[in-house]
């Protein structure tokens, strides 16, 4: 197991690499023509991920066992009713089954570990947010694991994940789609087949709404009596907008906060003596934060 997911995560590094901040071939498909060794190697590096991907596949179906479901794919697996009658059937092709798992896979590890990774971060440069976030914790849970139950009652806790997703923007621009029919935004005509993307980064800095969108105040979140700025809320959109947003944003946003909330409660983080973080981001398609050593300490 742990030598499939080093190979996975190398697969991903050598994959985010290449692809940069984008691929230009997106919004200028006549350069292909121009850089066709490029196009070539992302189809090789998808054809190397493809490889691994059916290799893994292959192995689950080969051993797979209703009693025992292992992970994802199994459960995946689990779904398939080939035995039953027609009428009642549901069958899963591996075709299918490949797009799934290219999707939790692609949309989902790396950008929730991301986003704990700046949220751990974020936690090291500001100690005091990260005494107030154990402190609501503390309060609201005093003694027991949190659940997602007590996520409407972590209110600061909820309002320092908004605003690390915020400040970050660790997806600065959405995944790139197309009008399939001539549309009108504002004062600008977009005709059909026109590739749109949203740049996240600008909604989140915006100074006119934010005031100052380069501070890190989760407070800007809560009114005074410590409710959710409902309002506020919604600005922040690390996941897209409108019909064709991320479909995984719910179960993102729970694992995130839950992660986040636990990892909290039972442990501190702290600053080693003379590190020094940088905050500024590593740009690419996802941007990471740069490489930074951390103290855990067990909270008693």
């Amino acid at each position: 197991m742990k030598k499939r997911v080093e190979m996975i995560a190398k697969f991903h590094n050598e994959f985010e690499e290449f692809v940069g901040n984008g691929n230009p071939v997106d919004v200028m498909p006549w350069f292909r023509y121009l850089v066709s060794w490029r196009v070539n190697k992302f189809q090789q590096l998808l054809s190397k991920f493809y490889t691994i991907q059916d290799e893994q596949v292959h192995y689950h179906m080969q051993t797979f066992s209703r009693d025992v479901i292992r992970d994802v794919t199994d459960a995946m697996l689990a779904t398939d009713t080939e035995d039953k009658p027609s009428n009642e059937r549901f069958e899963l092709p591996q075709s299918r089954l490949n797009n799934i798992l290219v999707d939790l896979l692609g949309a989902g590890v790396n950008t929730t570990h991301r986003t704990l990774m700046w949220m751990l971060l974020y936690m090291l440069a500001y100690p005091d947010i990260q005494k107030r976030v154990q402190q609501e914790i503390d309060e609201v849970v005093p003694d027991r694991s949190v659940t997602l139950k007590d996520k409407k009652n972590l209110t600061f806790t909820e309002a320092v994940y908004l605003e690390v997703n915020r400040i970050v923007s660790h997806l600065p621009f959405s995944v790139p789609h197309y009008t399939i029919m001539d549309a009108k935004i504002g004062e600008f005509d977009i005709d059909k087949g026109t590739v749109v993307i949203l740049n996240l980064h600008s909604v989140h800095h915006d100074k006119k709404y934010w005031g100052n969108p380069e501070i890190s105040r989760p407070d800007r979140f809560l009114s005074n009596d410590l409710e959710l700025d409902q309002n506020k809320c919604a600005h922040v959109i690390p996941f897209g907008m409108g019909r064709r947003r991320c479909v995984g944003e719910t179960m993102a946003k729970m694992n995130i906060f839950l992660s986040f909330a636990i990892i909290m409660q039972r442990l501190e983080f702290l600053k080693p003596p003379g590190e020094q973080l940088d905050l500024t981001p590593i740009p690419g398609l996802i941007y990471r934060p740069r490489d930074y050593r951390v103290l855990v300490k067990e909270r008693m």
